[in-house]
């Protein structure tokens, strides 16, 4: 039912049609409304829900918590308005939680004191986009324990502490970060800008205005395929999961 035209509200009684589904992918259309909290009651087969780039509203039903068996949960860019899901900690095999590009509020490490304790339960997560919402406080250190986890995305939130270290972690592209000024600890990950002391011939040339004009135009020219570059190879994901981050 992917990549339709289909609108309106997704009705609740379509736990009833879906309860015996191992898939329910309703991405790329224009549901809108709230999805009723008991929507995924009856639905304990489903191992992966994708209901992204919708217009849904309202709270991430609590009766998610029923499918044991879910391996995938792809929420992005919808219009749901909660705070960080912590209870879906309590799902032992969900390897792919992406939830950017919406709503989602409030204290990301501190709202509930087992928020950290309940993402180290995740020891399947491999990939966690949290990006675009309104997450604030710190990045849970448990995360660091998380063997699988190979790519994640905080960026656009409002962050803020210690960035947790480990090999996960320093592997990310400065990108997944971006955009909390408040965090901190990323030396490793997005490195230094270093400008070189200038040679004695480059000081001689800053007294000569066209001539320094020049230098400034040829470091411009020579930088700039180099950003460029960076930012391109930068933004691209894991081939595996890459069409879940788009």
């Amino acid at each position: 039912m992917s990549n339709n035209s289909f609108s309106g509200s997704i009705p609740q009684c379509l736990s009833n049609t879906i309860s015996g589904l191992q898939e329910l992918n309703l991405r790329n259309n224009n549901f809108s409304g709230v999805l009723h909290p008991d929507i995924f009651l009856n639905t304990t087969f489903l191992s992966s829900v994708d209901i992204s780039n919708n217009q849904l509203e309202g709270k991430l039903p609590k009766s998610l918590i029923n499918c044991t068996t879910l391996e995938l949960l792809n929420v992005k860019s919808n219009r749901i308005k909660d705070t960080f899901p912590s209870w879906l900690g309590s799902l032992p095999s969900l390897s792919v939680m992406i939830l950017r590009e919406n709503e989602f509020y409030g204290p990301f490490n501190g709202f509930t004191n087992d928020i950290p304790q309940s993402l180290a339960n995740l020891t399947n997560l491999e990939a966690l986009d949290l990006s675009q919402n309104q997450l604030s406080g710190q990045i849970p250190q448990d995360l660091a324990s998380l063997s699988f986890l190979s790519i994640m995305n905080f960026s656009h939130n409002n962050l803020q502490g210690p960035i947790p270290r480990s090999t996960q972690f320093q592997r990310q592209n400065c990108s997944a970060f971006m955009d909390n000024p408040r965090l901190y600890g990323l030396e490793d990950i997005c490195g230094k800008i270093h400008v070189p002391n200038p040679t004695p011939q480059e000081s001689e040339d800053l007294s000569e205005p066209k001539e320094q004009v020049i230098s400034w135009i040829s470091a411009g020219i020579a930088y700039g395929p180099g950003v460029f570059c960076g930012l391109v190879i930068g933004h691209r994901f894991s081939p595996r999961i890459h069409n879940w981050f788009m």
